[in-house]
């Protein structure tokens, strides 16, 4: 596995710091010295020969058979140059690496389903195959290289025009790179959409904090009563994928990569599927259905949600609903002297990250694409019907109600982290809330016309006496 130092931790502490997450509890019941099996080894994928010594190489070249390379950064407002780093550049060292590699029998770049669902493709077919890119992955690198970043920066809209951010737009330069510098490494690249929590394995809804950073992170905000309203098309398709779908399709990617005899073919394999999706409102809903089990008892506010399609009456919402009553809230705060994890308190912050994230992720909230998957249902027809149930990769096999719920369940048990208990006290408390909720908004809203009323008669007297 390859791992850097990061915030002064050494690779081995990160291995022990990631080993404790409690997806690996079941596997250590089954296997209680699994982790001796695995060797991290150090390294930087955004830096060339991905930042591996020497003896490290050595030893990797002489006894690796198969690769996958998953490592990217899924920052959608990364910088150019940093994107093209990691995401191509990485790729470029993780081929020179399994080219390296006399054993290798499997090598899999893990893209995106968004990789080419540009302005032009909304509401068409992207299917499992290369499309063209604007400019070459190796141009791109040296352009990187060469560049300084202020030039660089001010001429990435030009450069990825037609790409809705720099993360989509180098992940689709990647699969270029894999296309022209794979040679006849046995490769495979799977394309998965939006990664949440988990639907069957190691346990149902399993997460981590990374799911936050996306569509899961607006259930979170709903979850504890602070989100109020977004900015989605609320009938459009939500493209996402449980984690345990994805590696399963990671795996059977791999293990078709070392069966397929024609060495020069790079298959691509997509798991998502328009025949199989859910959207945003189907959720919101199933979240209102069953708002007894989904209540969390830290809540801090009534669990409501208004789903707004036009940006300017979006932000006319979240003014009201949001950033007033957090600006307040906020000054209240501040005079009490209350304090998070020893800082003061900021709503307003929270709703600017928040904001950030809708926009960000609004382009796949807004618009809708017809995904085909003709590729891995041939490689799932060439599985056994035991491979099918152990590395189950079909979208189309989950029931759409208990997948909802399953994700929601994850949020609140792995992300808020409250075991699930107080249930009913949670219920009963979202019962005060919401009656105090109403009771606030009447007198809210009466308050902000009552001013407007005064400011206009006073403008009016102005105006009449000029």
């Amino acid at each position: 596995m390859l791992l850097r130092q990061k915030k002064g931790k050494n690779i081995k502490d990160r291995l022990e710091e990631i080993l404790k997450d409690p997806v690996y509890d079941m596997l250590k019941e089954k296997q209680p010295k699994f982790a001796e099996r695995i060797i991290p080894v150090e390294g930087e994928v955004a830096d060339l020969r991905l930042g591996i010594s020497d003896a490290d190489w050595a030893t990797l070249t002489s006894e690796v058979d198969t690769i996958f390379h998953v490592a990217a950064t899924v920052r959608f407002d990364e910088a150019l140059a940093k994107a093209t780093f990691i995401n191509i550049r990485g790729t470029r060292e993780a081929l020179a690496l399994g080219k390296a590699c006399p054993k290798l029998k499997s090598f899999v770049h893990v893209s995106t389903a968004f990789s080419h669902a540009t302005f032009e493709r909304i509401g068409k077919e992207i299917r499992e195959e290369f499309y063209k890119t604007p400019v070459s992955p190796h141009i791109l690198i040296k352009m990187a290289q060469e560049m300084d970043s202020e030039r660089l920066d001010g001429i990435t809209p030009a450069l990825i025009k037609g790409w809705p951010n720099t993360y989509t737009f180098t992940k689709a330069v990647a699969e270029e790179m894999v296309r022209t510098d794979a040679g006849n490494l046995p490769v495979t690249i799977v394309r998965p959409p939006a990664v949440i929590g988990s639907y069957y394995e190691p346990s149902p809804g399993w997460m981590d904090m990374s799911c936050v950073y996306s569509t899961s992170g607006i259930i979170l905000g709903v979850g504890m009563g602070l989100i109020h309203v977004a900015n989605v098309d609320k009938h459009v398709a939500l493209n996402v994928a449980p984690v345990d779908m994805v590696n399963n399709t990671i795996l059977a990617a791999g293990w078709q990569a070392k069966e397929r005899d024609d060495k020069n073919e790079v298959k691509i394999y997509a798991l998502a599927t328009a025949e199989q999706t859910v959207t945003f409102d189907y959720t919101a809903n199933i979240m209102r259905k069953e708002c007894v089990k989904f209540s969390a008892n830290k809540a801090i506010w009534y669990c409501s949600l208004i789903e707004v399609k036009n940006r300017f009456l979006y932000n006319i919402v979240a003014l009201l609903l949001h950033y007033i009553p957090a600006f307040f809230i906020d000054i209240i705060a501040g005079l009490a002297g209350l304090k998070l994890q020893g800082k003061p308190v900021s709503f307003t912050k929270i709703y600017e990250k928040y904001d950030k994230l809708l926009r960000t992720h609004g382009y796949f909230l807004a618009y809708e694409f017809d995904f085909k998957d003709d590729n891995l249902k041939g490689l799932r027809s060439k599985m056994s019907d035991a491979d099918k149930a152990i590395f189950n990769c079909d979208l189309r096999s989950y029931e759409k109600d208990l997948f909802v719920k399953v994700w929601c369940l994850g949020v609140r048990k792995y992300i808020i982290q409250d075991g699930l208990r107080n249930v009913r006290k949670a219920y009963r408390k979202q019962i005060y809330f919401g009656i105090a909720n109403y009771v606030f908004l009447a007198l809210y809203f009466y308050t902000l016309f009552c001013l407007f009323c005064y400011c206009w008669f006073i403008l009016k007297y102005a105006f009449a006496n000029l």
